[in-house]
């Protein structure tokens, strides 16, 4: 019984995971944030607090809102 509730609880884990991806993950840039922390955490065996902190500082100045130039006024 208990495998058959595992099995479940993957299941509606992987379909949250599906419909959040399709509304957050729209750029390129996106994917590639997600892979950074993925390789990191799994392959570097760094902290995750640490990665989230890192890659979620780059990801904010990477999507902060760009100033235009003083010299284009209209």
């Amino acid at each position: 019984m208990l495998k058959g509730v595992a099995a479940a609880s993957t299941g509606l884990v992987l379909a949250t995971i599906v419909q959040l991806g399709e509304k957050s993950l729209t750029y390129i840039s996106d994917f590639l944030f997600v892979v950074v922390t993925v390789l990191a955490v799994n392959r570097l065996h760094q902290s995750v607090p640490r990665v989230l902190l890192s890659v979620g500082l780059i990801a904010v100045l990477w999507y902060r809102p760009r100033q235009e130039s003083a010299h284009r006024k209209p």
